[in-house]
């Protein structure tokens, strides 16, 4: 028996018969041993293909998108860029190099914000950890790619 199935099966054994939502979270996120929390499960070698992984054109297009929104705001001097669910952080790695493509005031004003429940497999700055979005007052814009993907 795989340790996750064992896990599920001590958490009956301890409280009784679990809701589906508590089944779920642990599939997916119980350290180390959940689907989300035990690797990287995007791309070549991993279960599915997502569009940042495709090819970094979606990260160039979205960044594109987030400079006009910024100019439509009135270019405030902190734009801020939150992604909900970043995951193994290849959006994040994408947009961060496609910004460097784009004006200058845009690229001063920018500040990225990874948010996730698991660690990165590679340090990323601004990263937080997190199980919902812990930011006030943010001005910008708040992405997700899939989110709804990971939840219980």
């Amino acid at each position: 028996m795989l340790p996750l199935e064992e896990e599920i099966k001590d958490q009956i054994r301890l409280n009784g018969p679990i809701p589906f939502s508590r089944f779920m979270e642990t599939a997916l996120f119980f350290p180390k041993l959940g689907y989300y929390a035990s690797g990287n499960r995007i791309g070549q070698n991993g279960d599915y293909y997502t569009s940042p992984v495709s090819h970094p054109l979606f990260a160039k297009l979205l960044s594109i998108q987030l400079e006009q929104m910024w100019d439509y705001m009135g270019q405030p001097s902190q734009f801020d860029v939150v992604e909900v669910g970043a995951g193994s952080g290849i959006l994040h790695d994408d947009l961060v190099r496609s910004f460097k493509s784009l004006g200058r005031s845009f690229q001063d004003s920018v500040r990225y914000i990874p948010i996730d429940r698991c660690r990165p497999l590679t340090h990323k700055p601004n990263w937080i950890q997190s199980n919902g979005i812990p930011l006030r007052n943010v001005v910008g814009c708040v992405i997700s790619n899939e989110l709804f993907d990971s939840f219980p």
